[in-house]
């Protein structure tokens, strides 16, 4: 003990065998005493080793503030410094000699608050930890914060020191020069090594880009293949240009949400959603989109009419009563929430004559609202209203939820909205390598071999139409119909009254003369 005393104690003089012992030897001085050092001035010999070094408290120094507001440094000018040297001359064995030692303080030594700053301090192990979880899985702190408690149980963490962690690795000092043009460069790279590339770009008069539209040759295959139903939407903050991210989505075979379109726009103007959808028209030789749902916006609806003529413009539930919450809450009052009740019973209205007698009521109840009633919502009831979009095949779907989904999950991997364009690019690739890999599980599961281990209603039933059914229908679709076949053993079959056909209409029983027709011959076509 009284030797390694020894070798600790510091004079003018001293001499150390290596540069390392005599950094490890002053370090550990120092906390012995009750401060840390930090290393300044240095001059290195032409082989780059050490030739001269100072070490300072970690107090020494002044620091002149140029903010305005009130804050505090450690630098309190503190004598204390050692100088090393390493002579050229005279030295064969290169030994390192401390030349000058000034051994006062202006400040207090505390042991104790080394000790404590060394224990609060992330261990390396740890800090890889936080390494990986921000760069690769883009966590937040209190997720990070969760992991690593349960990771190192017995390690304290103070939220001030994981913050500063997280914010030491994620990137900083990013070049956002010429980014549009370097993603314009790469998809353009991409499209002319394989055509089935389709991209587009368009820049203002001061050469500023407006206007990007890109789609994958996997994104242009779904397309053709299942484009009868379109969900369309924007979202916002996912860039630091604030450019609009337009999103095109479809419901494949097993009615998963699929990517299969997308473009940045500078506005959200009728003009900018147009282009858009021009370039679909280009990159799939006018393959129209038999209904394309979107979030009510009059410009997109319009940019349909205009672009898609053969497309049937369908407007999300969910976004229209969020418009309603918005423009007719205040003006109701206490009365909104029964509005909302009756508007939502005449949106559900089986046939046309029953919705328009049953909205002439509305308007008169409700007269405060009338011209939001009469000019935006019944002048698109086509779009919304059930007696009209009853008709077009939709996959189910009446809200642009799926859409909305892929919204966050982007989100969710970026920190906030301060990236750059190509980095955009690089999540959204990495959602369609995600959607990928589902479809790939889905078709491993579907070849798995198995079988029920019950009979089911439709087997035992309706054996030949189950035989078709898994023949032709992929597994998802296939366990639709199964359901439907389960409910109709539970289906009450009543005697209608003629009041009841009248007020269906004669539209609606021919409608239902279509289906029974149409049902009879698909047990037909079973049969052979």
């Amino acid at each position: 003990m009284q030797q390694e005393n020894s070798e600790q104690f510091l004079y003018q003089k001293k001499a150390f065998t290596t540069w390392e012992q005599a950094f490890e030897t002053i370090e550990s001085r120092a906390k012995q005493q009750g401060f840390n050092v930090i290393y300044s001035r240095v001059e290195k010999k032409p082989d780059g080793t050490f030739r001269r070094r100072s070490v300072q408290c970690e107090y020494q120094g002044n620091y002149i503030t140029k903010s305005i507001k009130e804050t505090t440094t450690k630098r309190i000018s503190c004598p204390w410094h050692i100088n090393l040297s390493e002579p050229v001359s005279k030295n064969p064995s290169k030994y390192v000699y401390i030349t000058t030692f000034h051994d006062t303080h202006s400040h207090n030594l505390n042991p104790n608050i080394i000790q404590f700053g060394d224990n609060k301090h992330i261990p390396s192990e740890i800090m890889k930890e936080i390494e990986f979880l921000t760069i690769k899985c883009r966590m937040g702190a209190a997720t990070q914060r969760q992991y690593l408690e349960a990771r190192f149980p017995g390690q304290i963490i103070y939220d001030d020191d994981l913050y500063k962690a997280i914010q030491y690795f994620r990137p900083q000092n990013k070049d956002y020069s010429n980014d549009a043009a370097r993603l314009y460069t790469k998809l353009l790279d991409l499209s002319q090594n394989n055509p089935m590339w389709k991209v587009a770009i368009k820049f203002d008069n001061n050469n500023t880009l407006t206007h990007l539209f890109w789609m994958s040759p996997s994104q242009l295959e779904l397309w053709y293949q299942y484009s009868d139903i379109v969900i369309q939407d924007v979202t916002c903050k996912t860039n630091r240009y604030d450019m609009a991210l337009s999103l095109f989505i479809i419901l494949d075979e097993n009615r998963n949400i699929r990517l299969v379109a997308q473009a940045l726009l500078i506005d959200e103007t009728k003009e900018s959603h147009e282009w858009t959808f021009e370039q679909i028209n280009l990159a799939t030789n006018n393959v129209y989109p038999r209904v394309m749902m979107t979030d009510a916006d009059p410009a997109v609806h319009a940019a349909i009419r205009s672009t898609f003529p053969f497309t049937y413009p369908m407007h999300c539930t969910f976004h229209i009563s969020q418009n309603l919450i918005k423009k007719v809450q205040k003006l109701l009052g206490n009365k909104f929430h029964e509005f909302l009740t009756q508007f939502y019973a005449i949106r559900n209205t089986l046939n046309k004559i029953s919705f328009e007698s049953k909205w002439k009521i509305l308007i008169t109840q409700y007269p405060e609202i009338e011209q939001y009633l009469t000019n935006i919502l019944y002048n698109t009831k086509e779009a919304w209203a059930h007696p009209w979009t009853c008709r077009q095949f939709t996959a189910g779907l009446h809200a642009s939820s799926p859409v909305e989904s892929i919204n966050a999950w982007i989100k969710s991997y970026i920190f906030n909205s301060n990236i750059s364009l190509c980095e955009l690019s690089d999540v959204i690739d990495k959602r369609q390598m995600s959607e990928n890999k589902k479809y790939q599980l889905v078709l491993w599961k579907a070849a798995i071999p198995c079988v029920s281990t019950q009979v089911s209603t439709a087997a035992f039933m309706f054996t030949s139409i189950n035989q078709k059914l898994e023949e032709y229908l992929p597994p998802a679709i296939l366990e639709l119909q199964r359901d439907e076949i389960r409910q109709c053993v539970f289906y009450n079959a009543l005697q209608v009254s003629q009041e009841v056909i009248d007020e269906f209409g004669e539209v609606c029983i021919l409608y239902i003369y279509y289906v029974y027709t149409l049902f009879n011959l698909t047990l037909h076509i079973f049969a052979v």
